[in-house]
This record gives C-alpha cells, sequence and structure tokens, in this order.
C-alpha cells in the first residue's frame, strides 16, 4: 500500500535471507544487520522447536493410544474423526456464508495494484504480505464483501514470495480473491469504470457504485516516493479519487492506514453513505487520532487572545 494511498507503517519484518553488507557498510548499519539476522534466526529456531514438541506430543499419545483395548482405539479414533470432519465443516461453513455474501454484494471490486515490486525492498515486500492477509480476513468478516483483486502478481516474483510465506501457502483455498499477472485494467476489467484511490487526487470519492472497480497501489514505501500512486493512475489511464480523510480524520496523513483500513472505510462507505459516520467508528482514525493527540505539546498557560491548541480556531 502506498505511504500515500495507505501510507502504510509496516512493521520491522526481517530479510528473507542473510546477507554481507558490503565493503561500505556503516558500524550501525553492520550492527543492525546482524540483530536482525539473530532475531531471524532465533525465530526459526523457535519454530522448528514448536514443530517437534508437536509431533513428538503426537507420537506419545499414538503410543499411549496402541496400549489401550481394541475397543478404546476405536473410540478415540472415532472420537477425532468427529472433531475433524466438524472442524472442517464449520470452516466450509464459513466459506459457503462468505460466498452468499459476496453474491448478494455482486459487482463490487477492491483490487491492490502489486506493480510496484522495484520500488520496495524485501522488508517493504513482506509487509505488503501481511497486509494482504489482513485484507482477506477484513473482507470474509465484512457485512459488504468484495471482490477482491490482485493485480501484476507474477509467478517467482518477490512479491509472491512474501505473499506465500504470509499466507502459509494457503492462499490457493481463499475464496473471493483473483490473482491477476497483468497489471493493465482494462485487460482485468475490460470497460468497467476504475477508481484508482490516491491521496494526491484532486477530487473526493463522493459515492461507492456497483460494476466499479477501486484500486489502491500496493507500495510501502516510507514516502521515498510521495506521488507514486497518482502517477500510477495517469500511466493506467484511470480516474483518481481520495479518501476526505483530511476533512473527517483526526490523522496527520494517510500513512496511518493500511490496506484493509482502506477497504474497511469503502465498504463503510456503501453502507453508510456518510464519511463523518465512517471515519467517526473506524478503529484506524481513532487509534491514530490518539497517537497524534499523544505527540501535541503539553498546554501553555492560557493568555488573552490565544487559541486552544485543541481547536481550530474557529
Amino acid at each position: 500500500v502506498s505511504t500515500q494511498s495507505t501510507g502504510v507503517r509496516a512493521p520491522c519484518d526481517m530479510p528473507e535471507q542473510q546477507v554481507d553488507g558490503g565493503e561500505g557498510e556503516s558500524t550501525n548499519a553492520r550492527k543492525k544487520r546482524l540483530r536482525i539476522q539473530r532475531a531471524q534466526a532465533n525465530k526459526e529456531r523457535k519454530q522448528a522447536t514448536a514443530a517437534e514438541s508437536r509431533q513428538r506430543r503426537v507420537e506419545e499419545s499414538n503410543a499411549k493410544l496402541s496400549q489401550q483395548p481394541e475397543s478404546e482405539q476405536r473410540r478415540v479414533t472415532e472420537l477425532r474423526l468427529e472433531l475433524r470432519d466438524a472442524r472442517l465443516g464449520r470452516k466450509r461453513e464459513r466459506k459457503q456464508r462468505l460466498a452468499e455474501r459476496l453474491a448478494e454484494n455482486a459487482g463490487g471490486h477492491f483490487a491492490v495494484d502489486l506493480a510496484f515490486e522495484d520500488m520496495m525492498s524485501a522488508k517493504e515486500l513482506r509487509s505488503i504480505g501481511t497486509q494482504v492477509l489482513t485484507m482477506y480476513g477484513q473482507n470474509c468478516s465484512s457485512q459488504c464483501p468484495f471482490q477482491l483483486h490482485l493485480m501484476g502478481l507474477l509467478p517467482g516474483s518477490a512479491t509472491e514470495r512474501a505473499l506465500e510465506r504470509a499466507t502459509a501457502g494457503n492462499m490457493s483455498s481463499w475464496i473471493g480473491i483473483r490473482k491477476h499477472q497483468s497489471a493493465q485494467v482494462q485487460e482485468i476489467f475490460g470497460n468497467k469504470r476504475v477508481v484508482y484511490l490516491s491521496p494526491d487526487a484532486a477530487e473526493v470519492l463522493e459515492v461507492v457504485e456497483g460494476e466499479t472497480v477501486y484500486v489502491v497501489g500496493g507500495l510501502v514505501d516510507r514516502n521515498r516516493q510521495p506521488r507514486a500512486s497518482i502517477e500510477r493512475a495517469e500511466q493506467l489511464g484511470v480516474e483518481a479519487r481520495r479518501l476526505p480523510i483530511d476533512e473527517y480524520a483526526d490523522v496527520s496523513r494517510t500513512d496511518f492506514f493500511t490496506i484493509s483500513d482502506i477497504l474497511k472505510i469503502v465498504a463503510q462507505f456503501s453502507l453508510l453513505g456518510d464519511w463523518k459516520t465512517v471515519f467517526s467508528s473506524l478503529d484506524a482514525a481513532q487509534r491514530n487520532g490518539r497517537r497524534k493527540a499523544s505527540r501535541q505539546p503539553p498546554a501553555q498557560p492560557e493568555q488573552p487572545g490565544a487559541i486552544d491548541p485543541g481547536t481550530d480556531g474557529s
């Protein structure tokens, strides 16, 4: 998500592999790189230990069961199968409910433009993978789910590897999401109206319509590319609109909003049709509004004619 279009405060993900910083690496950079590598190694070691522990418990349980009478073995085996079937049944029901909601909201499309891979580091790509996972979960629980799209997702690319890692390889079983190798909206959506969400757009998004495709830039750039999303919209030849965050949300910039935040805003607005109500109930806006308030300087003694820093002076 572009820090201008969704402005991600990306978590400090670990690099995908350990590398030497090179001859020009500073002392601080080397210390940071080694610290990250140690943290990654510890994480992988803990994951391996947990997997071994689970396997050991399974083997011990099976060994104890094999010592029980045959009737008890059958009872336990049948119980395990019942529990597995119940778990799978709940999973199927959740997918069915999502499919039904998607059918009711036929025509709503929300796309993530993944054509920014060259602008991001491995850490930032990992953040994109995590955000796509969160976006999918958000869409599954939404009252107004969209048909999701991932544009420009090339097989074997670093972005695909980041997504596979974030989703533990389960993305192929997701419903309501389509992957496209092409990053050209005309090839994917044909004659549908496409709106690219960018904070640099001149016009505000006034309405969410069915059969319209809403695209957000899949870019975590730490503000290095402040106009990337609007330039991408111009390159694609599509309309650009901005969310009225400055008007209704008490945040400094859209760089506090993730992909799932933007999806939630658009979905809520399609239901409520009122920006003020949407932003007043948005968790991300409230959370970051508190962060903004916490950064304000302490109140100074009131002086004649002074304006309270908590107000806009109106």
